[in-house]
């Protein structure tokens, strides 16, 4: 059963339908829309626990694409989205498709069966090239046709170029469990993509510090953006207002309210709410 499940009760006399999907070892989320206009038609989350193993998430993945009836439409177009740390943010003047299995093991292994995907960033000039289990794209793309693929650095790089200003940094945190994007612009500038797994809160606040630290950026006159699904891990919250100004929970514009969907909850799935 889902834990949030919001419909809105027009939602079968709409032809034309879109669907964002996020998967990640916390849950599988959806949201439906339709494909004209701006209007939420469905918000459905279902919680995982104690997932640690890709094939268990797969294998949970897949029964609620085959059990859920509202997954079943003909969508004229779907995205895809699932929460990891495999990505990385390549310039567009050193972009080159042929080469990037080389530049992505920089910083990441690649997989025997795994897939690399990327998402052009207008906003910086830059890509986001990241993996996926050869076996997760096959089974989204027998499930649904015209589906496309992101990562969510993509979405939090979006998020951080509307928020930027001259005036003072800007640093987005994309929080999950046993990780942490950080995003960071400078005058409008992306000075930092990259993610950092924590285990406590300890460990959260030491990497976010070290960052700031080594982009020389002063944490009390930073304006620090809190995004995903732990923002309402209290603790985690509470030690990071310690080192900083202000921590925020900006709204992302959705008319998602009408059915009841918090804001807090549409930070918590930005994901499904941006499109890219």
């Amino acid at each position: 059963m889902p834990e949030i499940n919001y419909v809105h009760p027009q939602i079968n006399q709409i032809k034309n339908q879109e669907i964002s999907i996020q998967v990640s070892l916390s849950g599988f989320s959806f949201s439906i829309r339709p494909a004209t206009e701006k209007k939420c038609l469905l918000f459905r989350h279902y919680k995982f626990s104690n997932i640690l193993l890709i094939d268990e998430l797969m294998r949970k993945t897949q029964q609620i694409l085959s059990d859920d009836s509202k997954l079943h439409s003909a969508f004229t177009k779907a995205e895809v989205t699932l929460i990891s740390q495999n990505s990385a943010i390549i310039p567009a003047g050193y972009f080159k498709p042929e080469n990037l299995k080389k530049l992505f093991e920089f910083s990441h292994n690649l997989g025997e069966f795994d897939e690399l995907h990327y998402t052009f960033l207008p906003e910086t000039e830059a890509y986001n090239v990241f993996s996926l289990p050869g076996y997760f794209s096959q089974m989204f793309s027998s499930a649904f046709k015209n589906v496309h693929f992101g990562q969510q650095a993509s979405k939090l790089v979006k998020l951080g170029h509307q928020h930027s200003t001259a005036e003072q940094p800007v640093i987005v945190l994309g929080l999950n469990s046993g990780f942490f994007d950080m995003i960071v612009f400078d005058n409008h500038r992306l000075q930092l993509a990259n993610s950092y797994q924590y285990t406590n809160t300890t460990d959260f606040v030491y990497f976010f510090l070290y960052a700031c630290r080594q982009l020389k950026i002063e944490t009390e006159q930073a304006k620090v953006l809190l995004y995903g699904q732990a923002i309402d891990n209290q603790a985690l919250v509470e030690e990071l207002a310690a080192h900083i100004n202000q921590a925020i929970i900006p709204d992302i514009e959705t008319d998602c309210g009408s059915l009841g969907v918090t804001p807090k909850q549409v930070s918590q799935f930005y994901s499904l709410f941006l499109n890219t």
